[in-house]
């Protein structure tokens, strides 16, 4: 059901950028993203904003979830971002595509521990975690079939 016909002009503009940010980087925006890109300071008139866009149908949430609230109809051309072969890590002046890693914590270190035996462990401690940006998550294998 379209209720889109009913909403002023800043819940469209609201719903509109949710509906961009999920085309351009695949997530939702936070609250707080959405108050910056409108130049708001208290979330409060956002959250009554994703609330009505909410009740009309507009928009899904998951209570206490960040970047939860995203479009009901589904973003035409959204779905698994692929970032070179793998949809994965990425670290900064290091490595210039993704690539699968395991990524385990210890104290004050990351060790990203390679998928592939092929391919050395990458260990970073300090300030040098800061190089280190998660983009996505394994969770399976989609395989085409025939």
């Amino acid at each position: 059901m379209d209720n889109t016909g009913d909403l002023t002009e800043r819940q469209r503009r609201v719903l509109a950028y949710i509906i961009e940010c999920q085309k351009t980087s695949g997530i939702a925006p936070t609250v707080r993203e959405i108050c910056g890109h409108f130049g708001l300071r208290s979330p409060g008139g956002v959250h009554r904003i994703l609330n009505v866009l909410k009740e009309k149908g507009c928009i899904l949430s998951e209570a206490g979830k960040k970047r939860s609230w995203r479009f009901a109809g589904g973003v035409p051309g959204s779905g698994i971002p692929l970032l070179g072969d793998i949809a994965a890590v990425m670290v900064t002046d290091i490595l210039l595509e993704a690539t699968l890693k395991v990524v385990r914590r210890f104290r004050q270190t990351l060790i990203l521990e390679a998928a592939n035996e092929a391919y050395q462990d990458l260990v970073f401690k300090g300030r040098s975690r800061s190089q280190i940006t998660v983009l996505g998550k394994y969770v399976g294998i989609i395989r085409k079939s025939g």
